[in-house]
């Protein structure tokens, strides 16, 4: 590690990799220097060299060289981009976004890649950090369609749910993983897409403990295949507390239904809504609905296959 300061400004470079923090008073900028070094003097690391950096050592990267670009706001909205730079994002540019948002205390951080993403280097960074401020977070590049999102990963998202305890809203897009399982005590709101969703990350989802949800939105594919069964979907759906939940990206929703009622509907599902479903025969469908009537009876249902339907099945 290199450390350079001048004035307010603190310069943290390592290898090829070097991250610009700007402080309110030299005094502060001063006293963080003294922190860090602190810190890795703890971890073994000792000091080799001290003295006044030259203007060369100062001067600020090529712009293609930065990737990672902090935008927070008064109203603790915070945008972290990772973007495409000469080399793959660093764990020093993901330590430097974490350090910000510590320092800051933001309300809601959106990460977006552009276009790269963090990988395990952010969950790797984010881990055993605490950020009691933050009430919403979102892992989605809103430019970019679902599909070409499909590579973006945030690492192990258990990380991420650790370092967030008052988290109440999250969105997530991409090639999602949690190995760690999923845990959350005041989360309402969570969105997932992908293209597609691993069956590993449904799977770690219906493993989830989420008490509080409210809302559940699973996109399992943009335009590629769910390589899961409906009955993966079905199970999970069947361990939510969620009162609404929304699945989309199913080809054929009469397996998902019979596969859902025989695992068994959640006492606080209220409603269920279906998107897809393109490849579903209405005959297997009613015979779906018939086989666990009672079940679905307690529920609101939404699909959108209306035009799939004949007249005669839209009344049965």
């Amino acid at each position: 590690f290199t450390y350079l300061r001048n004035g307010k400004g603190l310069i943290t470079i390592v290898g090829t990799q070097r991250v610009t923090q700007v402080f309110e008073t030299e005094a502060d900028a001063e006293e963080h220097l003294a922190r860090v070094l602190s810190l890795r003097g703890r971890d073994g690391y000792r000091v080799t060299e001290k003295g006044i950096a030259s203007e060369e050592d100062l001067k600020e990267p090529e712009a293609d060289d930065k990737t990672v670009e902090v935008r927070p706001n008064e109203r603790g909205l915070w945008q972290l981009t990772f973007k495409s730079g000469l080399t793959e994002i660093s764990h020093v540019a993901c330590a430097f976004a974490i350090s910000e948002m510590q320092r800051s205390s933001p309300r809601v951080v959106h990460v977006r890649c552009d276009l790269e993403s963090p990988g395990v280097r952010w969950s790797e960074a984010i881990a055993g950090k605490t950020f009691p401020s933050i009430e919403g977070f979102a892992f989605d590049t809103e430019f970019l369609t679902v599909t070409r999102q499909y590579a973006n990963r945030l690492g192990d998202l258990s990380a991420t749910f650790a370092a967030l305890p008052n988290l109440k809203r999250a969105f997530f897009s991409g090639d999602l993983s949690s190995t760690k399982g999923l845990s959350s005590a005041h989360l309402e709101t969570l969105v997932v897409q992908g293209n597609p969703l691993s069956a590993g990350f449904i799977e770690a989802l219906g493993n989830a403990s989420l008490p509080k949800l409210e809302k559940l939105a699973i996109g399992l594919a943009s335009e590629a295949s769910f390589e899961g069964s409906a009955a993966d979907v079905a199970k999970a759906i069947s361990r939510t507390s969620a009162r609404e939940v929304f699945v989309d990206g199913l080809h054929d929703l009469s397996p998902f239904l019979l596969a859902l009622g025989e695992y068994g509907l959640p006492a606080t599902l209220r409603r269920l809504m279906l998107g897809g479903g393109s490849s579903t025969r209405e005959d297997e469908l009613i015979a779906a609905f018939e086989a666990h009537a009672g079940a679905f009876a307690n529920i609101s249902i939404a699909l959108s296959i209306e035009d799939l339907l004949s007249e005669k099945a839209e009344a049965r």
